[in-house]
């Protein structure tokens, strides 16, 4: 097992003994009999199964390693391909190398995109031949439909219908590409495909959940939020130092929760807590804010609590507890009550003035003032 290894790559290799568990029906030692009928017990399936270890790494009979060889069983008579050779090709996909790859070049995706087109009898038309097939074809001809149209919805929902690792790979490069080019409303569209993509994969293949957990939360950092969590982002939240020589249950063990962690993670353990905001100018309220900062924050704890007792109980059939209920509703607003701001008006960048330069399809920058209706003499 190598501890070190990208977590995406662990990640494939459980998806691929999955895929063997559930083309085969078997179970781990029936596995390993079938792969080493003539050697003993080897207990490699159910190494995989506990440590996400490759298949590819090791030779183990005649110089073939497991991939090899499990690729090969159950070949029928005529020479064509086995039952395997389709879990075989999702281990090999470009999925994985492109969620484990950062700073890839644009053109690794374009390409990619571009083969796995070809291969289908599928077409994609440049920006450049947007003239020619208008002219040609007509504004109604699908390969020019701008924007996430009916024929790029139908595009999403091929692929996501398909739900393999080759597919969501053509749905990750698809995000590059609309990232690439600020195209927010293709980035949004494809986001939410990828991830039924994901979820479908998992469901199709009968792959453990928290298997398919992991691979779709690869896809959030990796992709979607283009962040790399590691296993020393886990030891430093943890406190878990690396320890030498341990044996390869504890190992084994140490893995385990590492994924866990991963999977189950506070949402926003490496954000710096800002970005949801903007920035406006201080003032006399955010002042006030800011000085009385601890006071407020024990008050509103303090009337989250009633508000939370309030919603708890206004429902009940219980007479006393819907009393309960009124009197914390009345405790909490009172509370409130007693605890202004200053009254101020609000301080922005732009009061009732406009910007020298103003931007089309952003909201206005400035308070628009209601207009005043004239009273009428009559």
């Amino acid at each position: 097992m190598r501890p070190t290894e990208d977590l995406v790559y662990r990640a494939r290799n459980w998806f691929w003994y999955w895929r063997v568990r559930e083309i085969s029906g078997l179970s781990n030692d029936r596995l390993d009999s079938k792969c080493f009928s003539k050697q003993g017990r080897k207990r490699h399936f159910e190494r995989m199964q506990s440590s996400a270890s490759a298949p590819d790494k090791f030779a183990l009979v005649e110089g073939k390693t497991l991939l090899t060889l499990v690729d090969r069983w159950d070949t029928p008579d005529d020479g064509g391909p086995g039952p395997f050779v389709c879990a075989t090709k999702d281990f090999n996909s470009r999925f994985w190398d492109f969620l484990a790859g950062r700073n890839l070049d644009l053109s690794v995706y374009s390409d990619y995109i571009h083969r796995f087109a070809h291969s289908r009898g599928w077409i994609r038309a440049k920006a450049g031949d947007y003239g020619l097939y208008r002219t040609f074809l007509g504004e109604e001809e699908p390969a020019i439909e701008p924007g996430v149209s009916t024929a790029y919805s139908a595009m999403l929902h091929k692929l996501v219908n398909e739900a393999t690792p080759d597919t969501s790979a053509v749905l990750l490069a698809l995000f590059r590409e609309a990232i690439h080019r600020v195209d927010l409303e293709q980035a949004i569209a494809i986001r939410t495909a990828l991830s039924a993509s994901i979820a479908s994969m998992g469901h199709r293949h009968n792959i453990p959940s928290s298997v398919t957990r992991l691979i779709s939360q690869l896809v959030d950092d990796r992709v979607l939020s283009n962040r790399c969590v590691t296993e020393l982002h886990w030891r430093s939240e943890t406190n878990t130092p690396v320890k030498s020589g341990i044996g390869s249950r504890a190992r084994v063990r140490e893995f385990q929760a590492w994924v866990q962690w991963y999977t189950g993670r506070p949402p926003g353990f490496d954000s710096t807590g800002y970005g949801l905001f903007p920035l406006v100018p201080r003032s006399v309220r955010t002042d006030w804010l800011e000085s009385n900062r601890n006071f407020l924050s024990e008050v509103r704890m303090e009337a989250d609590a009633l508000k939370h007792d309030h919603l708890r109980f206004r429902d009940s059939i219980v007479p006393e507890y819907r009393r309960l209920s009124e009197e914390a509703r009345i405790r909490a607003k009172a509370l409130l009550s007693h605890v202004a701001p200053p009254e101020v008006e609000p301080v922005r960048f732009y009061g009732n003035a406009r910007p020298a330069l103003e931007m089309e399809n952003l909201p206005t920058p400035f308070k628009v003032q209601p207009t005043r209706v004239a009273q009428s003499n009559d």
